[in-house]
């Protein structure tokens, strides 16, 4: 069973992403979180995969980011920027 985080603070997008993947892949556990606050309380030793929204309301400079990496997280990053910048 794969364990997949979601992080997308725009509930539409977060519902999509999750029926996309639950479609398209039979083990799959997916969790889901709106923001920074949350991810911060989600145990992460079990989850293999994140998908992270670049930009949360409550993220400065996608610090989200940088707490993910720091924990040697798989992430995938989602973003609609047109220009992003390195965060290491």
């Amino acid at each position: 069973m794969l364990n997949i985080l979601l992080i997308e603070n725009s509930i539409p997008y977060q519902k999509a992403i999750t029926k996309f993947i639950q479609k398209e892949m039979i083990f799959v556990n997916i969790e889901a979180v709106d923001n920074y606050e949350k991810l911060k309380k989600i145990n992460l030793e079990n989850i293999d995969l994140v998908i992270c929204d670049c930009d949360l309301p409550d993220s400065d400079k996608e610090e989200h980011i940088k707490f993910l990496l720091d924990k040697h997280k798989k992430i995938i990053v989602l973003t609609k920027k047109e220009n992003i910048q390195s965060i290491y």
